[in-house]
C-alpha cells in the first residue's frame, strides 16, 4: 500500500502533486497553513511550518498517520516554500529573513530528522523529496535569502542521501527542481521593484511569452518519475530531465 505526503498542498505546484498522486489511486496527507479543498482520499492537515515547534508536531503527527494507515511504501514531498524577502542585502528585514529560513530549511530538515529516525524501526520504505530551485546553484540579485535556503536543502539533501547509502538503507532523499512555473510565487517575484531585484523585466517577460510551465504538468512529471523509476540517493533531479526522460 502507498501513501502521499505533500507540504504547501492548497496551492501551486503542492495542489497539482495532490491531483497528481490521487489519480494514480494513492492516498495523500496534505499539510498547508490555510485549509484545502476537499477531494475523495485526501486529508488535510493544517500546520503553519513558520511558527517555532511546529514541525517537530506536525511531523510527530504525520508519523502517526503514517504507521495508522498500515502503508509500506511512502512519499514525502517537502513543497512549503517563501520566496520572500526580496531584496537586497542591507535592507533585509530581519523577521522575514528569519520566517524564510524556518519554512525553507528548518521545517525539512527537522522533519526530515524525525522521520528517518523512526524508519529505522519501520519495515516500510520511505522517499523523502525536497523541492529545490536552480536559485539554489545561481547567485541572482535580491534573492539572498531564497538563495541560501534553496542552496541549504540541496547540501543537506546530498548529505541525508549519501548517509543513507552508507549504512545501506532502503529509504531514499532527493531534491526537485521544478523549473520556473505559473504559480502564486511567479506573481510575488513579478510584483517586485526594479530597485529590489534587478531581474524582474526577464520574469514578467516569462509570462507574457507563456513561457511558464503549469504546475500540474511539473507534478506530474515527478509522480510518474517516482512511480516508474528507482532514484539515486542524494541527487537534484530537474523537471527538463524528467519531461525527457518519460
Amino acid at each position: 500500500m502507498q501513501l502521499a505526503i505533500v507540504t504547501g498542498a492548497s496551492k501551486g505546484l503542492g495542489d497539482g502533486l495532490v491531483d497528481s498522486f490521487l489519480e494514480k489511486g494513492i492516498p495523500v496527507l496534505g499539510l498547508s497553513r490555510s485549509e484545502t479543498e476537499g477531494r475523495e482520499n485526501f486529508t488535510s492537515l493544517l500546520y503553519d511550518l513558520s511558527q517555532s515547534g511546529v514541525p517537530l508536531t506536525a511531523a510527530e503527527h504525520i508519523w502517526q498517520e503514517i504507521e495508522k494507515s498500515g502503508a509500506t511504501q511512502v512519499t514525502i514531498v517537502h513543497n512549503a516554500s517563501v520566496i520572500d524577502p526580496i531584496e537586497r542585502v542591507g535592507k533585509l528585514d530581519a523577521d522575514r529573513v528569519e520566517m524564510a529560513f524556518r519554512v525553507n530549511v528548518l521545517a525539512p530538515m527537522l522533519m526530515t530528522n524525525v522521520w528517518l529516525s523512526k524508519a529505522k524501526e519501520w519495515e516500510g520504505v520511505l522517499t523523502i523529496v525536497n523541492i529545490t530551485s536552480g536559485a539554489g546553484s545561481q547567485a541572482i540579485s535580491g534573492w539572498s535569502v531564497y538563495n541560501s535556503t534553496k542552496a541549504a536543502i540541496n547540501m543537506h539533501t546530498q548529505v541525508a542521501g549519501l548517509e543513507l547509502d552508507q549504512v545501506n538503507s532502503s529509504h531514499r532523499v532527493i531534491a526537485y527542481n521544478p523549473g520556473v512555473m505559473d504559480t502564486g510565487m511567479q506573481q510575488t517575484i513579478r510584483s517586485s521593484s526594479e530597485d529590489a531585484f534587478a531581474d524582474v523585466g526577464r520574469f514578467k517577460e516569462l509570462k507574457q511569452k507563456g513561457d511558464l510551465r503549469a504546475p500540474r504538468t511539473v507534478a506530474e512529471a515527478l509522480v510518474n518519475f517516482l512511480l516508474k523509476k528507482s532514484v539515486d540517493n542524494g541527487r537534484i533531479y530537474s523537471v527538463t530531465e524528467l519531461l525527457e526522460d518519460k
